[in-house]
């Protein structure tokens, strides 16, 4: 009998111990009450840490409801701080994670204004470069579906860090590829970006291919807002510039005829080299030359161009020189006439240029043309006649 009180005794004590056990267990996972408590407190911090203590199959409407709420609140509030911290930006990203909030567009919305401030103070801050670079280079990674938070965080690095083209063509291919990329693509930011991307595969691609390999890379609204910039780009300073609009333009359909015949004749009355572009140009001014009424749209164009293209007359090959003055003479001599009477009119004040001379080497146009039917006399009576000359 003393035996069997003893046992009954010792498993009271046992049985005691465990639900002991299973009771702190349990009081240390958080309820939807004490949530509801640490939601009034704005206790943000303890909230997150144990809003998942709650099991999967009691996350209802009351705590999904809860949990976003909080998020909002603790997005709201970061953003009202001075200084935002990398622990505030780890806490996000976390949250990022739950389900409820991936694609919560609020929250999201906030992720990306307390990322953009986080990372212009990260710039400004005595932090290395190279830490700034690297962690919003994670950050857009892990999370690119908001193509204007992309090019803001371009933005900021294009002014505070030295980053490649094709890194930074990261960050604004999803404006360039998006549903809505005409909106985005006709934002003047974009088109140093685009551009950046564009040039490198007009130049490595075989013309051929080239069509599809920009639509691989753009969406084709992108460059529908590109083309202004593109058909300006035909006029650029730089050849390399305007021969890669050129080739971007041709390849998908967008370079009109009048827009090809100015190019080409452009190109020529520069120091052209042997090529299919040459080639292509020597025809297009024999073509001119058989029609009137493409040759007088062309020199309608002609007439806006400031300088006027004339490149050639500075070649020091000068038989070179000769035979394309002579070539473009014989199809279009309106151009020839046109440069020249430009030139006299500028030298004789009798007309305003606002950024001066159009006709940089028309001195060696007179030089050159003396004796010869390139130029009328009667204009180059009008050139000798200048006190200056």
């Amino acid at each position: 009998m003393c035996k069997i009180t003893i046992f009954v005794m010792l498993l009271s004590v046992f049985l005691m111990s465990c639900f002991a056990q299973a009771s702190v267990s349990e009081n240390n996972e958080y309820t939807l009450k004490d949530l509801s408590i640490l939601a009034k407190d704005k206790s943000y911090e303890e909230f997150f840490l144990h809003a998942r203590d709650v099991r999967p199959i009691a996350r209802g409407h009351e705590w999904q409801k809860m949990v976003q709420n909080m998020a909002e609140n603790y997005t709201e509030s970061l953003l009202e701080l001075k200084l935002i911290e990398k622990k505030n930006i780890s806490t996000i990203e976390n949250l990022l994670s739950w389900p409820i909030l991936h694609d919560s567009e609020f929250f999201l919305r906030n992720r990306g204004r307390i990322a953009l401030k986080y990372f212009e103070q990260c710039y400004k801050s005595e932090l290395a470069k190279d830490r700034c670079s690297k962690e919003i280079t994670t950050f857009w990674q892990k999370e690119q579906r908001d193509p204007e938070l992309g090019m803001k965080l371009g933005a900021i690095l294009q002014t505070y860090d030295s980053i490649s083209p094709e890194l930074l063509w990261g960050f604004y291919s999803s404006a360039a590829t998006s549903n809505f990329a005409e909106f985005y693509c006709k934002k003047p930011e974009m088109k140093s970006v685009v551009f950046d991307k564009l040039w490198p595969i007009a130049a490595n691609t075989e013309k051929s291919k080239l069509a599809s390999e920009i639509y691989n890379v753009f969406h084709k609204d992108c460059l529908k807002a590109m083309l202004p910039f593109l058909k300006n780009a035909l006029w650029n300073n730089t050849w390399t510039t305007r021969s890669y609009a050129y080739e971007v333009l041709s390849a998908i359909g967008e370079l009109k005829s009048t827009d090809k015949d100015l190019y080409l004749l452009s190109y020529i009355m520069t120091s052209p080299d042997r090529g299919e572009t040459m080639n292509n140009a020597w025809r297009a001014v024999e073509e001119l030359g058989r029609s009137s009424s493409r040759r007088e749209a062309m020199l309608e164009r002609i007439r806006d161009l400031d300088p006027l293209p004339d490149e050639i007359l500075a070649n020091r090959d000068k038989h070179k020189m000769e035979i394309i003055l002579r070539h473009v003479h014989k199809n279009i001599p309106e151009y020839l006439d046109l440069y020249s009477r430009t030139c006299l009119d500028y030298l004789e004040g009798k007309a305003n240029f606002a950024n001066g001379n159009p006709t940089v080497r028309c001195k060696e146009l007179f030089k050159i043309s003396k004796g010869t039917t390139l130029v009328e006399a009667s204009l180059h009576k009008r050139f000798e006649s200048l006190p200056q000359y």
